[in-house]
């Protein structure tokens, strides 16, 4: 019995002690990514995050960007589209990567318009414990290129 109750004190006092990691705070973040695009293909992708979370290191400030996997919805005319895109972002520093997915509902006809949601799915690296989530517009800076503007914040659990 003094057995039991020493290895449960023991046990006890073990469990105690172990503290969580702590998780850091939601810093903001805002992440251009600059898609080339050809024959209505995007080919090439570069992205370049700046806010607070690079400032503190939650993020990589550059980097390239590919589709993983993408679904579109809508009406037979392509008027309007909703899509469904996940997405890896490789950092140019090779401190790691992160994925997110996409929602987004495009308009056309008559006038161009994207809008959409984005949260972090998983990273690897630096950036394994990522998560974040925010808004996105995507507007055209030239006739091939397609400009995406994520706003957001991010944390590492």
């Amino acid at each position: 019995m003094r057995k039991a109750f020493a290895l449960a004190t023991v046990v006890s006092a073990l469990l105690l002690s172990v503290t969580p990691a702590a998780a850091s705070q939601p810093l903001s973040v805002t992440i251009d990514v600059f898609n080339l695009v050809e024959d209505n293909v995007i080919v090439s992708s570069q992205f370049f995050a700046v806010g607070p979370a690079v400032a503190a290191g939650l993020l990589c400030g550059s980097g390239t960007v590919t589709d993983d996997s993408s679904s579109a919805s809508g009406p037979p005319d392509w008027q309007r589209q909703n899509f469904n895109v996940v997405k890896h972002f490789e950092c140019d520093d090779d401190s790691g990567s992160f994925t997110a997915r996409l929602s987004v509902h495009a308009i056309f006809d008559p006038e161009f318009s994207v809008t959409g949601q984005w949260d972090v799915l998983e990273g690897t690296g630096n950036y394994a414990a990522l998560h974040g989530a925010g808004s996105l517009v995507a507007t055209w800076d030239t006739d091939s290129v397609l400009h995406d503007v994520y706003t957001g914040s991010v944390h590492i659990d």
